[in-house]
């Protein structure tokens, strides 16, 4: 699991603390959310030398499998965790892998 470090790096786009791998895997997930049939191919080079075609395929799964979400936010028929019409609750992972619903 990332830390808070992490993904703060990655959302501010801040990828030189990891690895080439890393920073491979992190740009195809950025890139099958939101441009998929537009993955450079220098990008798809460099992937190959990192992982496996199997291993591709997995990323690329598990990128999909977390933005299952999408559809229904773009739809506008998501539901709301709190329940009461408010922001939704953030919605964390432990270490354990449960989720935790932070309703501040």
């Amino acid at each position: 699991m990332a830390s808070e470090t992490e993904v703060a790096a990655v959302e501010g786009g801040r990828l030189g603390a990891f690895t080439p791998a890393e920073r491979a895997a992190i740009l195809l997930a950025d890139w099958v959310m939101t441009r998929p049939g537009d993955i450079p191919a220098d990008l798809i080079a460099e992937l190959h030398t990192h992982f496996t075609a199997e291993q591709l395929v997995e990323l690329v799964l598990d990128t999909l499998k977390w933005n299952t979400q999408k559809v229904p936010v773009a739809l506008g028929v998501d539901v709301r965790l709190d329940g009461d019409g408010h922001a939704p609750a953030l919605l964390k992972f432990g270490a354990d892998g449960d989720a935790i619903v932070d309703r501040r």
